[in-house]
């Protein structure tokens, strides 16, 4: 199993061929959190644009927190946010792949570094 960031599908969706080769060729099931969905459907312009977007997410299992994910989240936000600029999605996304004891596959490491016993795994080159 597979557990993506944002930032990959973002490349997908972009048509950046060294994700477009990486991705179309993963056998595994890929898992996305809900808030990947969130991130992703606010770069929608149209609804062209969200029927792609559609269609990609049917190829991957969605992951939604339960309560214990997100009190680990908003910890590491209130400590984090100020002194490292990590987000709430950052957040939520990095403990949802703890809780499923899964590397994230992601470009972010600055953000996810700060997140203790997190393994971010750059996917391809950029």
């Amino acid at each position: 199993m597979i557990f993506l960031d944002s930032d990959v599908l973002i490349d997908y969706m972009r048509s950046f061929p060294p994700s477009l080769e990486w991705l179309d060729n993963q056998d595994q099931t890929i898992i996305i959190s809900v808030f990947t969905c969130f991130e992703l459907y606010t770069g929608c312009l149209n609804k062209i644009e969200i029927q792609k977007l559609e269609k990609t997410f049917k190829r991957m299992n969605i992951h939604w927190p339960d309560e214990e994910t997100s009190v680990k989240a908003m910890d590491s936000f209130k400590e984090f946010h100020i002194s490292h600029g990590i987000g709430v999605f950052d957040c939520l996304i990095g403990h949802s792949a703890l809780k499923l004891a899964m590397p994230i596959y992601s470009f972010n490491e600055k953000h996810y570094k700060k997140i203790p016993g997190l393994k971010v795994i750059k996917p391809y080159k950029k």
